[in-house]
């Protein structure tokens, strides 16, 4: 359906760091279940709300994109009064959902929004600051689980969803930057990859990321929690660390390719990718029990 496209419903997949805390800190109960999904789609609104407004605002760019012009608003099949009214409808319905689950939250939402608003507008063009940007909004989603459950955040887990996010998203500007499909005349963003990055340079960034969340994580297991579960928990988390690895090469082979710059797509297309991260989220999940 249009509405779907338009709010970008599969993007709301990147929202589940929100859960990640709960799970890491072991603090899972019928409770914290419930505040995180009215979290989650109270969240999830909000950000497609701001899906809508970059597409407002791309809307002349994504024409002559050779994928986005598929887009509801780019092609026309959705205009852009209608877009404006969904996109406000969508940010305060999520808004007031957020304010009677928790009026402290609004402040990380305001930060998303900002940080979605600047990217938008100028950041996505300032050299390295558009990566760190879009990381950024990352550790908001890790944060707002923390805030909504009144759970402190391990450092490790910090830095964990930092270069985890940092290597996805330095993978996707090397997509876009790789594409054949993708010409500058087309496209601002890829006019100013290719005036500011190298394809190396962006591929080191990559991999340098992958490789810092690894041992984040192993640090995080043989420092945090080692003396908070039995053995088999440890073997398990050990496991799901393996099975992140085995994300991070089959990402990184098809990222690589530059088959595609929608990393959602990339993740719900590829079943190697796809079975890495459910092995991996299942075996931390019980791995942390």
């Amino acid at each position: 359906m249009l509405i779907f496209q338009l709010i970008r419903l599969r993007q709301w997949s990147k929202n589940l760091i929100i859960y990640v805390v709960m799970f890491a800190s072991n603090e899972i109960s019928q409770e914290n279940i419930v505040t995180l999904i009215i979290l989650f789609f109270g969240f999830s609104l909000i950000v497609s709300s701001s899906y809508i407004f970059n597409d407002i605002v791309d809307k002349d760019s994504d024409i002559n994109h050779p994928t986005k012009k598929m887009r509801p608003i780019a092609s026309g099949k959705i205009s852009e009064n209608i877009a404006k009214f969904v996109m406000v409808f969508l940010f305060i319905i999520g808004h007031v959902i957020i304010f009677n689950l928790n009026v402290q939250l609004l402040v990380f939402t305001s930060i998303y929004i900002a940080f979605t608003f600047l990217y938008t507008t100028k950041l996505k063009y300032i050299k390295y600051v558009d990566l760190i940007n879009i990381t950024s909004l990352f550790l908001v989603r890790l944060i707002l689980g923390g805030v909504a459950l009144n759970i402190d955040i391990s450092v490790f887990l910090y830095f964990f969803v930092f270069f985890s996010s940092l290597g996805i998203v330095s993978a996707k500007k090397y997509s876009i930057l790789k594409s054949d499909q993708i010409f500058d005349s087309s496209s601002k963003v890829k006019s100013f990859l290719n005036q500011n990055y190298k394809d190396i340079e962006l591929k080191n960034i990559m991999d340098w990321s992958f490789l810092l969340s690894c041992i984040t994580y192993l640090l995080w297991i043989f420092i945090d929690k080692i003396s908070a579960i039995n053995f088999y928990g440890i073997l398990l988390l050990l496991f799901s660390l393996i099975s992140y690895m085995f994300f991070i090469y089959f990402f990184r082979k098809d990222t690589i390719q530059a088959k595609t710059e929608e990393i959602v797509e990339v993740i719900f297309t590829n079943k190697n990718i796809l079975f890495s991260l459910i092995f991996f989220g299942l075996s931390f999940f019980i791995g942390g029990l």
